[in-house]
């Protein structure tokens, strides 16, 4: 073997490893404070829907109202309790959908236990420009809600006493230390004005926004070329998460995400 074939070889080796370990080094997105400093312990949040929060599909259902508790923590992971509420049948405000079972509340009233992980979208893994917010159901049994219809006036009809468990379909992935399949995605970003805007990696603001839009994102991509799908289903088929809820921290400060 030659010295400059010897030499091309040593060339491309050390490339090669330049590229896993560029790749190594990078990871999902994670949660930063005003500083723009990567949170290092548990920073608590509270959030409040903007607008309507529905599910579509298989199973049709309005939410009026939305508040949320929650922890950020590291990693870009975190927990949170989310209670839906003056909920009903769409369309049909005299047909109430209450929770049952992991998600009994009050009525009208749905709750939700989810972990969730900031992730990249699919094609873009380790972009600057977006992060999205990956949802898992916290119960092992990969349900992430579960409800009945229940009359208040007679406008449910058939509905009346039905009983519908939202189960998790999408792809199983390790979050806060536990393997979980993902149900729904949301786009990071904040309110001005009201409105949503997508923010950018490094961007921070003290009024936060998660927006699950209309239709929906089904993929994501946490590792480089490994694909996450994210999917809702009820026994008559797919079911949408959509709606835009404000996040806040408490106390109330900044924060964003960062891709370093």
């Amino acid at each position: 073997m030659t010295r400059i074939r010897l030499i091309m070889l040593s060339l491309l080796a050390v490339f090669a490893f330049s590229v896993i370990a560029a790749t190594a080094a990078q990871a999902n997105p994670s949660w930063i404070d005003k500083t723009g400093t990567k949170i290092a312990a548990s920073k608590n949040i509270l959030s409040e829907n903007v607008g309507v929060l529905k599910l579509t599909g298989a199973a049709a259902v309005e939410c009026k109202k939305e508040s949320d508790t929650g922890v950020l923590k590291t990693a870009g992971e975190d927990e949170t309790e989310i209670t839906f509420k003056e909920c009903h049948a769409t369309g049909k405000a005299g047909c109430t959908a209450t929770g049952v079972g992991i998600s009994l509340k009050g009525a009208g009233e749905i709750l939700v236990k989810a972990l969730t992980a900031l992730t990249y979208a699919k094609g873009s893994f380790g972009s600057a420009e977006e992060a999205l917010d990956s949802f898992y159901p916290k119960e092992s049994t990969n349900v992430f809600a579960e409800f009945k219809f229940l009359n208040s006036t007679t406008e449910c009809g058939t509905l009346s006493g039905t009983e519908v468990k939202v189960k998790v379909t999408g792809t199983a992935r390790t979050v806060d230390g536990v393997s979980r399949k993902c149900g729904a995605l949301a786009v990071v970003g904040k309110l001005e004005a009201g409105a949503f805007k997508r923010t950018k990696a490094g961007e921070v603001a003290t009024e936060g926004a998660l927006n699950l839009p209309t239709i929906a994102i089904t993929e994501s991509e946490p590792e480089a070329g490994k694909i996450v799908s994210c999917k809702l289903e009820v026994a008559g088929g797919a079911v949408t998460e959509t709606g835009l809820v404000k996040v806040e921290t408490s106390p109330l400060e900044e924060f964003g995400w960062t891709n370093s």
